[in-house]
């Protein structure tokens, strides 16, 4: 067995196990390896990042809500967030996104650049001057994933969907252009829904939580939106 596919199976046990600190060592052997990677491991690569990050986001929403913390440990487990976040953007930007093998994997590559900008965006303060670098790249790439994917992909396609909800989002909650961002998940919704019965069953369970997602965001977002505007009627 040669030495990639020794690092391959590390990396599926890991992730049978759940244990992603090793996941990630081992996808880090593979990238040095060759940053070429294959889809799935692409998907991999995010997964055990994401567990982590999720593990450190409930380590620092603990720190957060209980005292006595001070403001030193809450800032390091911040940094700590912070510092993984920008590892996996290094990475992508330097070997993963240079050495695509199709648009497909850019795609997948730039929605990931675009959400771990604003994992950081959400982790600085509002008056942190790099918030507004985060802010900007993360616009960057989550609009040109998105581009892509309209270009090149089906309205069906779970890619696309992905990209939908990440950049309406963040266009809502951030850049406050909620008419944009209205706008874009109405348009994809309306315009997935209909090929959804010609589906496959797999395609269609990934679709069908996008669509979900859609659904609901656009139903939270009117009712904000219809609410603030009485507010400000009544003001």
């Amino acid at each position: 067995m040669d030495e990639r596919n020794q690092i391959r199976l590390k990396v599926e046990y890991a992730d049978y196990t759940q244990n992603y600190e090793d996941m990630v060592v081992a996808l880090k052997q593979l990238v040095k390896l060759d940053p070429r990677l294959s889809n799935d491991e692409i998907f991999y690569l995010s997964v055990a990042y994401e567990a982590i990050l999720a593990q450190k986001e409930k380590g620092l929403s603990e720190l957060s809500s209980t005292s006595p913390y001070s403001y030193h440990e809450i800032r390091k487990a911040r940094n700590n967030y912070k510092n993984l976040c920008i590892e996996f953007l290094y990475m992508i930007n330097l070997q993963l996104l240079p050495n695509a093998v199709s648009s497909y994997q850019e795609m997948m590559l730039y929605r990931l650049l675009g959400e771990y900008n604003y994992n950081l965006v959400n982790n600085e303060d509002e008056d942190d001057e790099a918030r507004n670098v985060y802010i900007k790249a993360a616009n960057d790439n989550l609009k040109k994933g998105f581009k892509m994917a309209r270009q090149n992909l089906g309205h069906a396609n779970p890619l696309r969907l992905a990209l939908a909800c990440k950049f309406a989002d963040f266009k809502y909650k951030i850049l406050h252009e909620y008419d944009i961002a209205l706008d874009i998940l109405e348009d994809e919704y309306s315009a997935a829904f209909p090929l959804m019965t010609s589906l496959s069953e797999e395609v269609l369970k990934s679709v069908t939580v996008y669509m979900e997602a859609i659904e609901h965001n656009i139903q939270v977002w009117v009712d904000e939106r219809y609410a603030s505007m009485s507010e400000k009627l009544d003001n």
